[in-house]
């Protein structure tokens, strides 16, 4: 029978990209330390103190040794994982070029730089995501939120991954007392899926996924106390893994593993946002057997409770996946006219032909500046919306809009101002909206949500 492990955390966050190495780094106290002089003598205070600077020294090296061995494994991590998909996408692109003549195979080697590019994304965003919550950029939303609801939406999302794989997966929220909670939903469901989406990777086809959330009775006044537990009857872990899996970049040396992919980063991400909300999360595992996280919550409570439902969670109900844009219907955007504004040319390039292809009029700017002169001098109504860039020379995004939002004629002022940036952060999006957009979207251009938000704003 396999070894059981339970390891608990419950810490503060505690990664920093910048300073990982450091944090990796144990300050070491030496018994020379600490000195106490009745009587002192010159020489040997003097002879002592040689001997305290060589110790101290040496102490320095060893640290600064240690740091630069855990930076240089931070590095060769981050370059592997960033290299891995790039090859990838090298590689396959060079093969489409060099099969032209043969559409399936061209098919086939794009389908896998896409995948490709959709792995070195999430590595980047999750990279990105880590440094944002050390830095104290993460400020969570409290709005009010059923958790009858959210985990409704859960399995909603997860129903198509369980099925492609012929998994069983069960969702138990009969120990939900109070339903009714305020919390940050979207941070609440970013935690479910990373390790919901860990449980499918890891279990077989056949396999079972469960979900339950039980409410405690130790929560102070006003608030609710709340177990969600994950299980699977996967892979399980090995001690030594199950004791660093919130470690960055940290995975399991195996087969199965390397087979499963990820970024290395979901768990770390989980894991300092339920330290975020004062929360913690334990683990048990068997190897071969399986693995069930238990994360622990307090929400603040509303006043009013809605009476308890019973939710059916029907397979039927799954989430429809989206499907690439050529075998989509089609979105017509015949009549609209779109100015795209972009200083680099080959976003201009790709956008264009994107817009082109569902039908828009599409007119260009290669900076703000060039923009607002061409909003101010078009006829009101001229333009339908703007895709607007972030950082340009000569006049940013963000300057941009809020000239446009001061012209004079409605129909030029309220045209809709929609970010197309690089720039993805939280902050970011409340800049644009402070500038006066209407929406953000975020590059790598993800076609099907570009125009799903155009049909938006358009129609």
């Amino acid at each position: 029978m396999g070894r059981k492990l339970k390891v608990k955390t419950g810490k503060k966050p505690d990664f920093h990209l910048s300073s990982y190495w450091k944090n990796q780094t144990k300050n070491k106290k030496n018994d020379n330390d600490s000195h106490h002089f009745d009587h002192i003598n010159p020489d040997k205070y003097n002879a002592g103190y040689s001997d305290n600077r060589a110790l101290s020294t040496s102490s320095n090296a060893a640290t600064a040794s240690d740091e630069a061995r855990i930076r240089n494994e931070f590095l060769t991590n981050i370059s592997h994982d960033i290299r891995t998909p790039m090859n990838a996408i090298v590689g396959y692109t060079r093969l489409a070029l060099n099969n032209a003549g043969d559409p399936e195979a061209v098919r086939n080697y794009l389908t896998k730089v896409q995948a490709s590019s959709d792995h070195l994304m999430a590595l980047i965003n999750d990279m990105l995501e880590m440094e944002q919550i050390k830095n104290g950029k993460i400020e969570l939303e409290e709005v009010p939120c059923s958790l009858t609801d959210i985990m409704s939406e859960l399995h909603t999302m997860i129903i198509s991954d369980t099925e492609a794989k012929k998994q069983g997966l069960i969702f138990n929220i009969e120990g939900i007392r109070q339903d009714n909670v305020y919390c940050d939903r979207m941070r609440l469901n970013q935690i479910m899926i990373n390790l919901l989406s860990n449980a499918v990777k890891y279990t077989k086809t056949g396999g079972e996924i469960s979900v339950s959330v039980l409410q405690k009775d130790n929560a102070p006044d006003g608030t609710g106390a709340y177990e969600i537990h994950i299980k699977d009857n996967g892979i399980g872990m090995t001690p030594e893994f199950a004791a660093k899996i919130f470690e960055p970049f940290e995975r399991e040396n195996s087969s199965a593993v390397d087979d499963a992919g990820g970024t290395g980063l979901g768990m770390s991400i989980a894991k300092n946002l339920i330290d975020l909300m004062h929360g913690k999360i334990d683990l048990i595992t068997i190897p071969k057997k399986g693995t069930e996280f238990i994360i622990y919550l307090n929400f603040k409570l509303q006043q009013n409770q809605s009476k308890s439902r019973k939710v059916a969670f029907n397979p039927a109900l799954k989430a429809v996946s989206a499907e690439p844009l050529a075998d989509a219907t089609p979105v017509d955007f015949s009549g609209k006219r779109i100015l795209l504004v972009d200083d680099v040319l080959v976003n201009r390039e790709m956008a264009r032909t994107i817009l082109e292809m569902s039908h828009f009029t599409v007119e260009e700017a290669a900076n703000g500046e060039e923009a607002v002169s061409m909003v101010r001098n078009s006829p009101p109504g001229y333009y339908d919306v703007i895709l607007m860039d972030i950082q340009m020379p000569v006049m940013d995004g963000y300057e941009a809009t809020k000239l446009i939002r001061t012209l004079d004629d409605p129909g030029k002022c309220e045209i809709p101002i929609l970010a197309m940036t690089a720039n993805v952060f939280d902050e970011d999006k409340r800049r644009t909206a402070a500038a006066g957009m209407n929406g953000h979207l975020s590059k790598p251009i993800d076609i099907d949500h570009l125009l799903e938000t155009l049909k938006q704003v358009l129609f």
